[in-house]
């Protein structure tokens, strides 16, 4: 099977994007609200890297070049995502040339991050010290030169080619002595659960160490569960409360959902996500004196490297899953028209599908039924990676049914004209005549149905469009 961003390689030579002419851009890898996110070349040497680019200039952006340039001059961490450099400079092909824009340069993590693995299962407590030991030794790096992240969790650890974790994304990052000295934080922000509950609190204040040792807890638990610990850290959610106030409830509704942690483990967690600050532990140190670390602690070279080795493997097996999980192998219907018929309608989905799911089912326009065990998000980017179409998701899956909506807009090759400046943001011009919109529905514990709907455009490019996106997902099975 092809690695991801296989199709997009491309060979030095004049007609490929530099980034200050000095970086070759092979495949563009992630997007933000400000930045973009390339795999590349270092023309000279050969070696590969990622590189960020700020295509909007906003206080989050400023902050992260700040952040980033601390980090390069004071840490050198095996758990911190490498910095190599950083400046400013023209994007170019070949005569073309864009107007500067700034950048940084960083390690490329080939193996993605934390969270599709997790996803497939979670990890043993035992590989889990050492994931988590690793994470917690490049956090109090950071707290040591008075950086606190305040956005963590797997999405923001990277793994390398060994599938060692590497710390990244420090937009919210922020000096833990706050603006002005006093070592009070104010900003409301990270992500839904794994922020701590004094970020819900209005003109409440907290400490940026503490509110990284609350999301550190969220990450440990997901890291063996691959399951959330509560929705939200406010006492209105039943399971956060009951980590508060009732620890025997609590463990009950986590036999009842099938998860199984070590009563060891479970203390750590209460302590590192308690609801008041200064019963959580004052620092990454005390994390790693607790303990459930004591079967890693005193493990001689050769048991570690025993160890480590379990975990690599670990690791590759989970990869391998995720592989053939969102591969479009499994059988696949295409069902190409507008169902008119009821009778037929029920036939089709007959012991398969909750009809409920779909108010609209006499509406629908053209959908397809993939049967198989797969990750909707997962799969949803494959299949846009696959047929070059561009991805984006609007609405997360929600806990009860994986629904989600995403737009598909096909990508585009810029032409080349000699006297226009290049415009960086548009390398792939989205096509604004016809977009279409996609449902993702789960319909049972092994099939999912994807409905494709004109969101804008005429009648005839949606169609031509999403014969396009059917006869490329033919081909792929």
């Amino acid at each position: 099977m092809k690695k991801e961003g296989d199709n997009d390689n491309v060979n030095d030579n004049d007609n490929n994007l530099l980034i200050d002419n000095k970086y070759c851009i092979k495949s563009k890898k992630g997007e933000g609200g400000y930045s973009l996110v390339f795999q590349v070349k270092d023309i000279e040497t050969k070696k590969e890297y990622a590189a960020k680019i700020i295509t909007k200039i906003t206080n989050i952006s400023k902050n992260e070049l700040n952040i980033c340039k601390i980090i390069k001059n004071k840490i050198h961490n095996s758990y911190i995502i490498d910095f190599i450099s950083n400046g400013i400079g023209p994007i170019q092909k070949g005569k073309k040339i864009s107007k500067k824009i700034e950048y940084y340069i960083f390690g490329y993590a080939s193996k993605g991050d934390l969270w599709k693995y997790i996803l497939q299962g979670g990890f043993k407590e035992k590989y889990s010290k050492i994931i988590f030991t690793k994470i917690l030794e490049g956090i109090q790096a950071l707290h040591k030169i008075d950086i606190c992240h305040r956005d963590i969790k797997p999405h923001n650890i990277l793994l390398d080619d060994n599938f060692n974790p590497k710390i990244c994304d420090f937009g919210f990052a922020t000096s833990i002595k706050g603006e002005d000295g006093s070592g009070k934080l104010y900003d409301n922000l990270g992500t839904h659960i794994f922020k701590p509950p004094q970020m819900y609190l209005t003109n409440n204040s907290y400490n940026g160490i503490k509110a990284d040792i609350f999301s550190l807890g969220v990450t440990l638990f997901i890291l063996v569960a691959s399951k959330p610990c509560f929705y939200a850290s406010s006492k209105k959610d039943k399971y956060y409360n009951n980590i508060m106030n009732n620890h025997q409830q609590y463990e009950s509704d986590l036999k009842k959902n099938n998860i199984n942690i070590s009563n060891t483990l479970l203390n750590l967690f209460y302590k590192m996500v308690a609801f008041e600050e200064e019963n959580r532990p004052d620092n990454i140190e005390e994390i790693l004196k607790h303990e459930w670390f004591n079967e890693i602690r005193d493990l001689n070279n050769d048991e570690r490297m025993i160890l480590e080795e379990q975990i690599r493997l670990d690791f590759e097996k989970k990869e391998k899953d995720i592989i053939e999980k969102t591969q479009l192998k499994e059988n696949i219907k295409i069902k190409d028209r507008i169902l008119e018929d009821k009778d037929e309608e029920i036939e089709y989905f007959k012991n398969n599908t909750n009809i409920k799911l779909i108010k609209n089912w006499m509406k629908m326009d053209n959908y397809i039924i993939i049967n198989g065990d797969l990750n909707p998000i997962d799969f949803m980017n494959n299949l846009a990676y696959k047929i070059n179409y561009y991805y984006g998701c609007e609405i997360e899956p929600s806990q009860k049914n994986l629904k989600f909506n995403a737009i598909f807009k096909k990508n585009e090759e810029e032409e080349e004209e000699e006297e226009e400046e290049l415009d960086f943001k548009n390398i792939r011009q989205n096509d604004k005549n016809c977009i279409i919109q996609v449902k993702l529905y789960k319909s049972n514990k092994d099939e999912f149905i994807l409905r494709f709907i004109k969101k804008l455009g005429e009648l005839n490019d949606y169609y031509h469009n999403l014969l396009n996106i059917i006869d490329k997902a033919k081909k792929l099975l």
